[in-house]
């Protein structure tokens, strides 16, 4: 089901999100019982017992916009305190997967800009700058 959920032939149209997410990239080290997958087929019905949830994603997810997407969703999800992030230096791991996903910072600031909450926007520059030095 979770293939159906997040491609469609070759294109992306769906990514892994929510407490399986922080997961995943050490964020968290709580375990969740389900999956969250954003979708464009969001609307569709899931099985009982599958451990799936399909949430609606900011916008159309797309192979060009998904790594984006979830980056952000993650920045979203730290900032609602609703979950345990438990990683020694959660900022620093961000930095860090975002060079590892090659992410363009400029169009990370974009996305977060036109789909996300000022908040989350102030989060991920944050997150950029950290370590910069503030004379320069």
């Amino acid at each position: 089901m979770y293939r159906i959920l997040t491609k469609n032939a070759d294109k992306v149209i769906g990514y892994e999100t929510g407490p399986s997410l922080l997961n995943r990239i050490g964020l968290s080290t709580q375990m969740p019982a389900d999956i969250w997958v954003a979708t464009n087929k969001h609307r569709n019905r899931i099985p009982d017992g599958c451990h799936i949830t399909a949430m609606r994603p900011p916008t159309t997810v797309t192979s060009e916009n998904y790594r984006y997407l979830q980056f952000l969703d993650a920045i979203d999800l730290i900032g609602s305190k609703k979950y345990s992030i438990d990683a020694v230096n959660p900022t620093e791991l961000m930095r860090d997967v975002a060079a590892k996903l090659n992410l363009s910072q400029l169009t990370l600031v974009f996305y977060a800009r036109k789909y996300y909450k000022h908040g989350d926007v102030i989060r991920l520059i944050d997150i950029l700058m950290e370590g910069f030095d503030e004379t320069t």
